[in-house]
């Protein structure tokens, strides 16, 4: 693991780009998916990510079939996102940022702690979460990515 690499925490709602064809933020997600893949930066994600991952793929109108669906999750379990389990600092930090913003949500905000954690930039789509939330730095959102 090199330290030079940039470091990201890449929301559900980024990955779910790198193989759902959307309009919205194409370019960026085949840029960030690109660098991924040529080992320029390091993602890491929360543990829980792939359970929320397989939820909304399992649901998505995007497949015409369960091998498709299987597909595109074994196609973003290849990217190698380092996955962070859910600890005592991990939890106290997701806490505090949550403490002044009651509208967000302890999964949304998991992500945030952990760029911070790692020292990383918190990836997401989410234009709500991330208006709530830029004052507390790490974040960019996808459509800024470059």
């Amino acid at each position: 693991m090199a330290e030079n690499k940039q470091k990201v925490v890449l929301d559900a709602s980024v990955l779910l780009k790198f193989v759902i064809d959307e309009k919205e933020d194409r370019e960026q997600a085949h840029d960030l998916k690109r660098r991924i893949g040529l080992n320029e930066i390091e993602p890491y994600i929360p543990s829980f990510c792939f359970y929320e991952i397989s939820n909304i793929l399992s649901k998505s109108t995007a497949f015409d079939s369960i091998k498709e669906v299987h597909i595109a999750y074994t196609t973003l379990r290849l990217y190698n996102c380092t996955e962070v389990p859910l600890d005592d600092f991990l939890v106290h930090d997701t806490f505090y940022l949550m403490k002044n913003t009651p509208k967000i949500s302890f999964y949304d905000a998991i992500y945030h702690a952990i760029a911070i954690l790692k020292k990383a930039t918190f990836i997401t789509a989410d234009k709500k979460y991330y208006n709530l939330m830029k004052s507390h730095g790490h974040i960019k959102l996808l459509s800024e990515w470059r």
